[in-house]
C-alpha cells in the first residue's frame, strides 16, 4: 500500500541519516587525531594567553592576562591560600577566565551567552596553577568522544601527546616545580585533617536572596552560612545575610512536620 512504501521510504532515509553522521563522526575523529599527532588541534587555550583571529591552530600570549598568572603564582608562593587570591583578584577587579573568553569570542563575532560576576574560585586558581602549559608543554588527547554529540570521556595517561617547549612560556620550570611541590605538601596536611571534618549539610543548597549567589558555609561552634558575594567583595557588593545552621535545621524540621500533616 501506499502508506507501507511511505513507512519504508522513511526508514530507509533515516538508516541513510545515520550513517552519514556516524560517518562524519569517524572522519572527524580521524583529522583531529591527525593535528594531535603534529601538536597542532588546540579547541581552546589557558588563561593568559589568546588564539589568533586568523588561524584557529595558532595561539600566544596574551600581556595583559598573562601578568595576572604571574601574580597568582608570586601570591601561593609568599604564603596566600587558594581562598586568600580569589579574594584579592576580586578585590581588584582582575576579570576572570570566563569573561575574557567571553570577550574574546565577541571580538571574532560570536554572540556569547557566557555570563560572569566577576567572582574568582578556588577551583579556577587551583586549575591554573596546576596547568603546563604554562610552562611551555602542550598536552594532547587528554579526552575523546565516541560520537559527535557523545558524552567526553578522560583518556588514559599513556594515551596524552606531549609537546615540551611548544610555546613560549608564561611561568619558568623553577616556579612551576616549586609550586606543585608546595600545593603536595599543602594538600598532604589538609588531608590528615580531614578525617573529622564536619559535614555541612546546607552546602550547595542556599542562594542569598539579593544578589543571587551560592551560601558559603563559616566554621565556628556553630556553623552558619553567609552570602558567597560578601564573603570575597565585602559590603560595598552585598550583606552578609548569615543564617546559622541551627536555625536552618529548625526551620526545616518545621516544614517537614506540615508536610506530614
Amino acid at each position: 500500500t501506499a502508506d507501507e512504501k511511505t513507512h519504508d521510504m522513511i526508514g530507509i532515509k533515516t538508516w541513510f541519516n545515520e550513517r552519514f553522521i556516524i560517518d562524519t563522526s569517524r572522519k572527524i575523529r580521524n583529522s583531529i587525531a591527525a593535528l594531535q599527532r603534529d601538536g597542532k588541534w588546540i579547541c581552546s587555550v589557558p588563561y593568559g594567553f589568546k588564539k589568533d583571529i586568523f588561524d584557529k591552530n595558532k595561539y600566544e600570549i596574551d600581556p595583559i592576562t598573562a601578568g595576572y598568572v604571574e601574580q597568582i603564582f608570586d601570591m601561593y608562593l609568599n604564603g596566600m591560600g587558594l581562598h586568600q587570591i580569589c579574594k584579592r583578584l576580586s578585590q581588584i577587579n582582575v576579570p576572570t577566565p570566563a569573561m575574557i573568553k567571553k570577550q574574546q569570542q565577541e571580538e571574532r563575532g560570536v554572540v556569547s551567552k557566557r555570563k560572569s560576576k566577576g567572582i574568582w574560585d578556588a577551583t579556577t586558581v587551583s586549575r591554573i596553577l596546576k596547568n603546563d602549559f604554562y610552562i611551555g608543554t602542550l598536552t594532547l588527547s587528554k579526552s575523546k568522544r565516541r560520537s559527535i554529540n557523545g558524552k567526553q570521556i578522560e583518556n588514559p595517561k599513556e594515551e596524552w601527546k606531549v609537546f615540551p617547549l611548544a610555546h613560549k612560556p608564561i611561568v619558568d620550570l623553577q616556579t612551576f616545580s616549586l609550586t606543585q611541590k608546595v600545593m603536595a605538601d599543602r594538600s598532604a596536611f589538609n588531608y590528615r585533617g580531614q578525617k573529622n571534618k564536619k559535614v555541612n549539610p546546607f552546602s550547595g543548597l542556599l542562594y542569598c536572596a539579593d544578589c543571587g549567589e551560592k551560601m558559603t558555609s563559616k566554621g565556628g561552634e556553630h556553623t552558619r552560612y553567609i552570602c558567597k558575594t560578601y564573603n570575597v567583595l565585602g559590603t560595598k557588593k552585598c550583606s552578609s545575610h548569615a543564617i546559622n545552621e541551627i536555625t536552618l535545621a529548625e526551620a526545616l524540621m518545621e516544614i517537614l512536620k506540615h508536610c506530614k500533616g
